[in-house]
């Protein structure tokens, strides 16, 4: 069993710590288990047993191409399993594949119901080309089992839903003591996708209101979202932290967890802030809204709103800041649903996918 990843670093993202707990859950079960990362992201967060790097710092590149495929000439064989995630890892192993080179079985999980391909003239071909170079496709929801569908990108019998699981680092509710400013919290990369821009935005025309947001987060957009800050008088009002690590004491410190991404695979993060008994505003988007959103109906504790409306976003923190104490008073209920989400259950599956897969 080899998992083959463009980076396995613990600090980038969400897909990122899924593969790492997939494969250490996989050696303590047993399951004689590999990484291979195509590239270094934060070398001193990169310590795995059983794992290796093979490039330097891209994924790209024909260096990165060839050095990858001696690493698997180890592992070419009828009995081997190379588990995929991540582009560009995803193409150059379904490109191994269409050439003849790979003779072992191959799977892939699909982390995201959108990414940069799809705006592209050719995208769907490519995602098509990939995607069916494969034997089996794990989709981390529904939502993202859905896109693949719809787009026609696999057949409906190829792929198989495995619900990301997140580790839970609590195990009881918190109990929060009222305070003044409310502190409105998130965890995210300060990317596109993440679309912290009309979050500030909408908390922009809130600033009679008493909080406090908190990103927690770094990336390519932070200059720009400083910017924005600046622009609209959000200073005193919100704090970019960069990256928090480990996560627990900030999760404590928070009292509403905000998550509005314009497009996600699944809300590791947001099941992270249910552990921490945090009431949640979600994006309403495939692979974020299934979380919370069951039978036509959302839980108590969280709402959801349309990423691209900046007034709707408004309209519901605001909703959520003057009625505070009611979606506090359903902080147990917020924990006892994140117990839904544990990471063990979904590398179990995994585990038993790879058993069936022979």
């Amino acid at each position: 069993m080899v998992h083959i990843t463009n980076s396995y670093s613990a600090t980038i993202g969400g897909a990122e710590r899924i593969v790492r707990y997939i494969h250490t859950h996989s050696l303590a079960n047993g399951v004689d288990s590999k990484v291979i990362g195509l590239y270094h992201n934060n070398p001193n967060q990169e310590n795995l047993p059983k794992a290796i790097t093979i490039g330097d710092k891209t994924p790209y590149g024909p260096r990165v191409v060839w050095a990858l495929y001696k690493a698997l000439k180890r592992y070419n064989k009828p009995s081997c399993l190379l588990h995929v995630h991540l582009f560009p890892a995803i193409f150059y192993i379904a490109l191994f594949k269409k050439l003849g080179l790979l003779k072992a079985k191959t799977v892939v999980t699909e982390h995201s119901t959108s990414n940069n391909r799809r705006a592209k003239w050719y995208g769907k071909f490519l995602d098509r080309f990939i995607f069916r170079s494969y034997q089996k496709v794990f989709a981390i929801s529904e939502g993202v089992a859905e896109s693949l569908i719809e787009r026609s990108i696999i057949k409906s019998n190829q792929v198989e839903v495995v619900t990301n699981g997140a580790i839970l680092p609590f195990s009881a509710p918190i109990e929060r003591s009222r305070k003044s400013p409310i502190e409105i919290i998130s965890v995210g990369s300060l990317r596109k996708a993440k679309n912290f821009e009309n979050a500030l935005k909408a908390l922009s025309s809130l600033t009679h209101l008493n909080w406090h947001y908190t990103i927690a987060g770094e990336g390519e957009l932070q200059e720009k979202l400083e910017m924005l800050i600046r622009k609209e008088g959000l200073v005193d009002h919100v704090t970019l932290a960069g990256r928090v690590d480990p996560l627990n004491d900030f999760l404590t410190q928070g009292d509403l967890f905000l998550m509005p991404s314009a497009w996600e695979g699944f809300g590791l993060a947001a099941v992270e802030a249910m552990n921490a008994s945090l009431p949640v505003v979600l994006s309403n988007v495939a692979g974020l809204k299934e979380l919370v959103h069951f039978n036509e109906s959302t839980l108590p504790f969280a709402k959801l709103v349309n990423p691209q409306d900046i007034s709707e976003i408004a309209e519901v923190l605001e909703e959520v800041l003057v009625n505070f104490e009611k979606y506090r008073s359903f902080a147990p209920e917020a924990f006892e649903h994140s117990l839904k989400f544990s990471s063990q259950a979904m590398a179990d599956k995994y585990i038993t996918q790879y058993q069936m897969l022979g």
